[in-house]
């Protein structure tokens, strides 16, 4: 299991917080969805949309952007670099519970989409990037 994953995991149930790691078919299914829906630009390294969406600042919102979005399950996945990567998605029941596991994590770059796969944030060391039907829930709020 990479790193990012274990983390969130220890640390939700840590918070007892619902979260499981998706098997790997689903998480291709997840990832391979998300990536052509919405064509990141940058799904390596520092990881981007670049196109249709619009940014947050990571020091103001990194932990609280979430709160925002609708009350419903999210699916996480990180820097697409390598195969095991790939095939890691990390499931939390309630998305706005998110920030509460990130504010303990180590700091991780990630994308996040819902069960849906309407929208896609990414998030990485300099700024949250919000495209689809997350982009009107959050320009009202944040």
């Amino acid at each position: 299991m990479i790193s990012e994953a274990e983390e969130l995991l220890t640390i939700g149930k840590e918070l007892d917080i619902k979260i499981e790691l998706l098997t790997d078919s689903k998480a291709e299914k997840y990832i391979d969805r998300s990536l052509k829906l919405f064509n990141p630009f940058k799904v390596t390294g520092h990881l981007g949309i670049g196109h249709d969406s619009f940014n947050l600042s990571i020091d103001k919102w990194e932990f609280s952007y979430m709160k925002h979005l609708d009350e419903e399950s999210g699916y996480i996945f990180f820097d697409q670099k390598s195969n095991l990567y790939k095939h890691t998605v990390v499931k939390i029941e309630n998305i706005r519970l998110l920030g509460e596991i990130l504010e303990k994590s180590f700091g991780m770059e990630y994308f996040l989409t819902n069960e849906k796969t309407d929208f896609l944030i990414a998030v990485n060391w300099y700024v949250i990037e919000v495209s689809g039907t997350a982009k009107k829930k959050l320009r009202n709020y944040c």
